[in-house]
């Protein structure tokens, strides 16, 4: 494939929807794309006048594509959406510091800890105590990023155990610039209170309503920023949303849809769409997923509630839903469904989700 078809949008300054400085959008570049595609689609983001571009664990390895984005873009904020926590968090902290110097002070590190079966399947990682491990996390990261000759950094918790680290990193004749924020991926209430009172900002997981996030997960935050006695502005609320513009309301929710069946049998999931009145649609849908009829799982997800949790339909319904959940959260990080999507339909789909939020 040329070159060509990877440059979706002029990469032109007045392309922008909002200012660079006042824009709360960003986008997520997701899946299994070439590298070429996923570094076209970043400047794309960055033309468009998005706020941040992001990428995750699961969709090759994070830390080399945030590399190539920020060698690549010059204003646009790039972040780990996230980093899972597979790394020991001194070697975490190495590579947030390098890539805050490569991209001059426009990295955010997020976190997350990943689903149960990763970590106790794939890592050898115990997932019995996941708030405390991350508390830690954090922890080391910082503490390690802070650590010198003069001052030997000592951590000896219940998940880490750091002896007389001189230095995670260090350039000669150069300071160290601050820590870049952190953000924590979340979706539950405990790690999301956690977030509150330790991170700089919290990145909530796709496919969760409005109702849950003004009515459950915005209040769990605020209840750790309270806890922690920090100001409400030291934490950016960010979520992901699932997003597919098409002039085809009916084509964008079938799109979306494959959203929630790519988390059918994540229970932390599953326990939030029950309390928003999904618990038929879950059942069945997981039933069909189960016996192998993707087809009818995907007929098993109500209309109703692929446009509860994500976002679909033409460029006009698209911008008004993003306004109504920029009134819940600081930051909405849209995300084109790439699980059982082909590449043409999702270079498509980011097309016009550029198109439509660089008017």
């Amino acid at each position: 494939m040329s070159s060509s078809v990877y440059a979706f949008l002029p990469i032109a300054d007045g392309l922008h929807w909002r200012s660079m400085n006042d824009s709360r959008l960003g986008f997520m570049v997701n899946g299994q794309q070439p590298m070429a595609l996923r570094i076209a689609a970043a400047r794309s983001a960055e033309a468009a006048g998005f706020a941040s571009v992001w990428t995750a664990d699961g969709a090759g390895d994070v830390l080399i594509t945030l590399t190539a984005f920020a060698l690549n873009t010059t204003r646009i904020r790039i972040g780990s959406g996230v980093l899972v926590w597979n790394r020991p968090p001194v070697i975490t902290a190495i590579a947030a510091a390098q890539l805050a110097e490569l991209t001059e002070g426009r990295f955010i590190l997020g976190l997350g800890a990943g689903p149960r079966e990763w970590n106790e399947r794939w890592w050898g990682i115990p997932f019995d105590r996941p708030v405390g491990r991350m508390r830690e996390y954090v922890e080391v990261i910082r503490g390690a990023l802070a650590a010198s000759p003069n001052e030997p950094y000592q951590y000896h918790g219940q998940h880490f155990r750091i002896d007389g680290l001189v230095r995670a990193f260090q350039r000669t004749g150069r300071t160290l610039a601050a820590v870049p924020p952190i953000w924590l991926g979340t979706t539950g209430p405990q790690m999301t209170r956690l977030a509150g009172r330790i991170a700089d900002g919290v990145l909530l997981n796709p496919a969760l309503s409005g109702r849950y996030l003004a009515t459950v997960a915005v209040p769990a935050l605020l209840s750790g920023v309270r806890s922690a006695r920090r100001d409400r502005t030291a934490l950016t609320i960010g979520a992901l949303f699932s997003c597919v513009v098409d002039s085809d309301e009916r084509v964008a929710l079938r799109r979306v849809k494959a959203t929630i069946l790519a988390q059918i049998t994540r229970d932390y999931f599953v326990r939030v769409w029950q309390s928003d009145g999904f618990s038929d649609d879950v059942a069945r849908a997981q039933a069909r997923w189960l016996a192998g009829d993707v087809e009818g799982a995907l007929d098993a997800i109500s209309d109703e509630f692929a446009s509860t949790v994500c976002i679909a339909g033409t460029a006009d319904r698209c911008r008004k839903r993003v306004a109504e959940l920029l009134d819940i959260v600081d930051h909405a990080v849209l995300v084109v469904p790439t699980f059982m999507t082909d590449e043409a339909t999702w270079l498509a789909n980011c097309q016009a989700l550029f198109e439509a939020f660089a008017r």
